[in-house]
């Protein structure tokens, strides 16, 4: 009996033993797996520290470009490719770098080239030259409405009752004149209760003009050609104030052509700012225009007291247009014709009869 008592204590050791060292196992894994999942809760990913996420990350827009072209005056263009502004880059600009104007103007011409700086007839290395292609005259009258161009309609004198008062006798008087005549209005303010006009050649600006005043005025210059010194039947009611600097003029009717409208409020900020620029501001105004005629040459630039029309005009021209504004020399490559010069018939009906057959 005593070496089988024996036996079977050494085997109730061995198989505690074994109970012991399977329950210590067991235990041993579960600690294992608690602290693994813990540090997993706990702890950040450790596999990009600097990374964060932002708002825009993880919900971003289609897209943030804008659909329509500015129709308002605009002092920065932004595209979602670059945050040069335009006229960010006219500030910088010099007579050395005219080119990143355009290059610029480039990034947001995928929302309109059929309207932009970038159409095909900006871009034709075989373009015909505007010149002479305006109607051959003699004096122009600004109309100073203070309403933005943006708000025009097609018909811009039914922008105010006021307005639309002018028109009568501006028809009225339309073949009558002895130098022939070009009525536009701009965004200038006027300073009067009624309308102020400016009058070029003669650089002066007509104060307080209501319709029976414009239609003596009209009447006066249906007998006179100009406004001569102590001339007793000049309309006497009618104040006149000279002016003096120069004015630069952009079509920006957007209501009557939307190449206007979309080139016009680009170049008249980028004017005013170089023009604020160079120090200029107080001898070089800029204001948006109505139609001016010549849908094809938008941009289109009136430069006065000189006369120079320009046709083609785009964001790298604009120290050219100031330089000639100064000095009245003419930039022949966009030079469309002048106040007060003669415009060469038989190339004006060759450009008709061109622009007639691409019509039809």
């Amino acid at each position: 009996m005593k070496p089988s008592i024996k036996l079977l204590t050494l085997s109730c050791v061995g198989l505690s033993a074994a109970v012991v060292a399977i329950a210590y196992r067991y235990i041993s894994s579960q600690s294992n797996t608690d602290k693994s999942l813990s540090e997993f809760s706990a702890e950040p990913s450790q596999e990009s520290p600097d990374k964060k996420v932002s708002s825009y990350d993880s919900a971003a827009s289609p897209s943030d470009a804008p659909s329509t072209p500015p129709i308002t005056s605009t002092t920065a263009t932004t595209t979602p490719t670059t945050t040069t502004t335009t006229t960010d880059n006219v500030n910088n600009n010099n007579n050395n770098n005219n080119n990143n104007n355009i290059d610029v103007i480039g990034d947001i011409e995928d929302l309109n080239k059929k309207c932009g700086f970038c159409r095909p007839e900006m871009t034709d290395a075989d373009r015909k030259s505007p010149a002479n292609s305006i109607h051959e005259y003699s004096r122009h009258y600004f109309i100073c409405s203070g309403i933005a161009a943006d708000k025009w309609p097609s018909k811009w004198f039914e922008s105010s009752e006021q307005l639309m008062t002018l028109a009568d006798p501006i028809k009225k008087h339309s073949r009558t004149q002895l130098e022939p005549s070009i009525f536009n209005g701009i965004d200038m303010e006027s300073t009067s209760q009624n309308t102020d006009f400016l009058l070029f050649p003669e650089m002066v600006k007509l104060v307080d003009v209501d319709a029976p005043q414009l239609e003596s005025l009209l009447d006066y210059f249906s007998k006179n050609k100009s406004i001569t010194d102590n001339d007793d039947s000049f309309p006497s009611h009618i104040k006149i104030e000279n002016i003096t600097g120069k004015y630069i003029f952009v079509c920006a009717h957007k209501l009557k052509d939307e190449r206007c409208g979309y080139c016009g409020p680009i170049l008249v900020d980028q004017l005013k700012e170089e023009i604020e620029r160079r120090g200029l501001s107080n001898e070089i105004k800029v204001y948006a225009s109505t139609h001016v005629g010549g849908h094809k040459y938008a941009g289109n630039v009136l430069v006065f007291p000189a006369g120079h029309w320009y046709g083609y005009a785009q964001p790298s021209d604009i120290n050219e247009i100031i330089d000639s504004t100064i000095n009245g020399n003419v930039i022949t490559r966009l030079h469309r014709g002048t106040m007060g010069q003669p415009v060469l018939k038989e190339e004006k009906e060759k450009k008709q009869k061109g622009d007639h057959h691409k019509k039809h």
